[in-house]
């Protein structure tokens, strides 16, 4: 399906006013060009990206991008997918078709660096009384409040961990003393051919969409 040409309510729900049927619009792991765009044709809420210390390309231009435009920010794997959790341990432990086993930053060959990123953050952790995840986790929390972190888990544990990163707090000296000691050479086993999700949308004129007619089924 290239677009949704036409989205109504099919039959009016008498118990919910239509002022508030549908109230917001999000884009996810869209390129700053292509929110800007959006956001010119129907005002953009929210914007879904992956954001971490593992993962920070999206602060050159996506982040100021949505902080120009109001635009809401939802982090998504702001544990690394979960390698700021476990280290090494997570990784060589990879169920059989779990995908991550096939990106860049998980092969063994990129491992060496990522375990020395991962020491790291766990030196910091001890420093500061919490688990590697809930560093990690608060870190993104202390971007701004226009930052959401959405960390996964199936877990009742994980779940409860995450809640207490709420409780670390990080002084502007706390993040410039992560952020500089982890530094992002460690970071540099990421791909984004394979590893990135970000896209940026055809123009009108480059594709088919300016020639498409609307087809309303009744």
């Amino acid at each position: 399906m290239r677009s949704i040409d036409l989205y109504y309510q099919h039959r009016i729900d008498t118990r919910v006013p239509i002022e508030i049927t549908i109230k917001y619009i999000g884009l996810s792991e869209a390129s700053a060009s292509t929110i800007r765009r959006a956001h010119a044709v129907h005002p953009i809420t929210v914007v879904q990206l992956e954001w971490s210390l593992w993962s920070r390309d999206v602060e050159d231009e996506i982040v100021p991008t949505c902080r120009e435009l109001g635009i809401g920010i939802v982090a998504y794997s702001p544990l690394g997918r979960g390698f700021l959790s476990l280290g090494l341990k997570m990784a060589e432990n990879l169920a059989e078709g779990d995908f991550r086993q096939n990106l860049p930053r998980f092969l063994p060959e990129n491992l060496e660096n990522n375990k020395m990123f991962y020491e790291r953050v766990s030196a910091i952790a001890v420093k500061k009384g919490c688990t590697p995840s809930q560093l990690a986790l608060a870190w993104v929390h202390h971007q701004g409040k226009d930052v959401v972190p959405i960390p996964g888990s199936t877990k009742i544990e994980n779940l409860q961990q995450n809640i207490g990163a709420l409780s670390v707090k990080l002084t502007p000296q706390d993040m410039a003393e992560l952020e500089s000691s982890l530094g992002l050479e460690t970071t540099a086993t990421f791909d984004p051919q394979t590893d990135e999700f970000v896209l940026d949308s055809p123009t009108l004129t480059s594709s088919k969409a300016s020639n498409m007619k609307w087809i309303v089924l009744i």
